[in-house]
């Protein structure tokens, strides 16, 4: 399901590159830099339970 993300000029320029140097589309490139992100936050959270 699409969704509006804010990001700068900055930010999606970078995403940009990366994505090409992964040869992924941006938008493929910035739900998988999510998906990394929500792992890890998740991981932190289960250690502050813990």
């Amino acid at each position: 399901m699409p969704i509006t993300l804010r990001l700068t000029t900055e930010e999606i320029e970078k995403a940009q590159v990366l994505a090409r140097q992964d040869h992924r589309t941006r938008a493929a490139f910035i739900r998988v830099m999510f998906l990394r992100g929500l792992a890890a936050y998740e991981k932190e959270l289960q250690s502050a339970t813990v």
